[in-house]
């Protein structure tokens, strides 16, 4: 419920930030998000700027978005903020014949939704929420109006937002919720929700808004946790650059930020075929991001101010199967993991596995390796997976992890498409796409 003393919402719009607003965003936001890291303004102001740069987020792909009146379009006295990142995005339908192969793969747009901020003063007024619903129309008008989903409601929130030329139609977008599932579910692209109605799939209410899926997290506690086998060729930190699993003949390749770049094509390849190869026995739509186009190099990127405190800097995100033992230069995407190091709330940091494939009887000793890197900081305390996949859960409870759902950074999905989201299944849902 709205106070009395809110604007009328048919008085309010969404436009793409100016520079001016911008800088307010930053300057509202610091107390939250910059200041508690020891940073300084300047510091936090400079990140965001950074990002503009980013493959992940140059010409357009990074937008922050102001909810503001509409005629005071440039103000910053602007009322609330979200930003928007768009990616690339893959759907996979199920077959429609016989055959096994025969699966119709679209290359769509998705976007991920961060940093939704409104200021003290403007909190409990429906601000966000209004600017959360009217973004669903900046994003995905044509896939809402075609599909005959939903009419704009003019006579409630007036003249629909004004689609800049740099935002592309969207399949789905994605936020990550850190105030439950219960917020932004209800946050549909009308006024009125649409409880129980068409999309509410096995255990979900669709009321219109992002629906919370898949929330575990895997923890292993970096000093309970042991680094088992012979390792050689160590360089000083103590993890390993050229270890053999003699059972497997195994060679693993670590990863610095050039050949992590040349990881994610790959991985899509592989992922479409996999996802695929899921669709043969099952009626569900998949869904999921690519990790190209800078997506999945831009947790390394993002948390630069976080890991660059740590001795000596680290230079390595990831850990890839050699295709054939001596050739150096040739990955095998079949087996890798990536990650990112971030702050923990007080001291020490996290290494946060961003990416990850592997089959069971090869994860003891990929984490193995992973391990020994972690070790190799005495200020990283933790390892953490999201939805690591079920066949490696076994194995993960072998070795002291401990899987349990997260009650912050909750995966949403809003599916823009025709079909019901109760048949879409959103893979690939691991942190390499975070926002």
């Amino acid at each position: 419920m709205m106070s009395e003393s809110s604007i009328p919402l048919s008085s309010l719009t969404i436009v793409p930030a100016t520079p001016d607003q911008q800088i307010e965003f930053m300057k509202r936001s610091y107390p939250q998000w910059g200041k508690p890291k020891g940073w300084s303004f300047e510091t936090y102001k400079g990140l965001g700027e950074d990002w503009n740069g980013r493959e992940a987020c140059k010409a357009g792909r990074f937008v922050l978005w102001v909810l503001t009146k509409r005629d005071e379009l440039e103000s910053v006295n602007f009322l609330c903020s979200c930003e928007t990142f768009l990616r690339p995005a893959i759907v996979v339908y199920p077959n429609d014949s016989d055959t096994l192969t025969n699966h119709k793969v679209e290359n769509v747009t998705g976007y991920g939704i961060a940093s939704v901020f409104t200021p003290p003063e403007n909190r409990g007024k429906g601000y966000a929420s209004h600017m959360m619903r009217l973004l669903h129309w900046m994003l995905a008008p044509l896939n809402l109006f075609h599909h005959g989903q939903e009419e704009f409601p003019r006579e409630v929130w007036g003249d629909p937002p004004k689609m800049p030329g740099f935002v592309r139609e969207a399949k789905f977008s994605v936020l990550y919720s850190d105030i439950g599932a219960r917020f932004y579910v209800r946050l549909g692209p009308t006024p009125a929700s649409n409880a129980g109605g068409a999309g509410a799939g096995s255990g979900e209410t669709d009321l219109g808004g992002w629906i919370a899926r898949d929330t575990a997290s895997t923890v292993w506690k970096v000093d309970d946790s042991k680094v088992v086998g012979a390792f050689e060729e160590k360089n000083k930190l103590g993890y390993n650059f050229s270890h053999v699993e003699a059972s497997e003949n195994l060679t693993w390749k670590w990863l610095d930020e050039t050949l992590l770049k040349k990881i994610w094509p790959l991985d899509a390849k592989l992922a479409v075929s996999e996802m695929a190869r899921e669709s043969n026995t099952s009626s569900k739509i998949r869904v999921a991001f690519s990790p190209e186009e800078g997506v999945g190099s831009f947790m390394v990127e993002r948390y630069k101010l976080d890991w660059e405190k740590l001795e000596p800097i680290p230079t390595h995100w990831g850990l890839c199967k050699i295709a054939q033992p001596g050739d150096a230069e040739e990955l095998d995407v079949s087996v890798f993991a990536t990650w990112t190091l971030t702050q923990l709330p007080g001291q020490g940091y996290s290494l946060g596995i961003t990416r990850l494939r592997c089959p069971p009887h090869l994860f003891k000793g990929l984490f193995n390796e992973i391990l020994s890197y972690a070790k190799a900081y005495s200020n990283v305390k933790e390892i953490e997976v999201w939805n690591l996949a079920q066949e490696l859960r076994g194995v993960a409870d072998d070795m002291r992890g401990n899987t349990y759902e997260r009650e912050e950074h909750l995966p949403s999905i809003k599916w823009y498409g025709s079909e019901d989201v109760g048949d879409v299944d959103w893979a690939l849902n691991e942190r390499f796409c975070w926002c």
